[in-house]
């Protein structure tokens, strides 16, 4: 068991090196996860943020309304909140296309 222990740290530095990317912009890999936004993939969210104000705009059950966008590792989900109080739960998918697609923003 010693031994075990011993040889811990020497092992974590060489799996540390083998797993974080040399390049800043690629994402570090969730053990056990599968890929399922490859760097290849990954969208700049700007111009789908306007299109959702842009959607808020013009749809007047939202208009007064803040709408936002929260990312977590399950995806991502769209709320519309009165005050200081989240009401409607407005879209949740996987990322924000589907997202919009879902509000039919897309």
């Amino acid at each position: 068991m010693g031994a075990a222990v011993a040889y811990c740290p020497e092992y974590l530095e060489n799996a540390l090196a083998a797993a974080v990317p040399t390049e800043p912009e690629q994402p570090v890999a969730a053990p056990r996860s599968p890929a399922r936004f490859p760097a290849a993939t990954t969208h700049d969210p700007v111009p789908a943020l306007e299109r959702l104000a842009a959607g808020n705009a013009g749809n007047a059950g939202n208009a007064g309304h803040v709408i936002t966008v929260r990312f977590s590792r399950a995806g991502c989900a769209v709320r519309r909140h009165e005050g200081d109080q989240v009401r409607l739960l407005l879209a949740e998918a996987v990322d924000l296309p589907a997202a919009l697609g879902a509000l039919r923003l897309a």
